[in-house]
């Protein structure tokens, strides 16, 4: 169970290196936003599959 758990952790750290850019993506987004003085609309992200 042990090396079960110890193989998964890169899996964890490579969705953890994801959520991590798609939260600054989106810390980005709102600061291009505010620079631009609103009302942008950027086009929809494609969903991943």
């Amino acid at each position: 169970r042990l090396q079960a758990t110890e193989a998964r952790l890169p899996v964890l750290a490579e969705e953890m290196s994801l959520l991590m850019l798609d939260s600054r993506r989106v810390i980005q987004s709102i600061q291009l936003m505010k620079s631009l003085g609103g009302g942008y609309q950027a086009a929809p992200v494609v969903e991943k599959k």
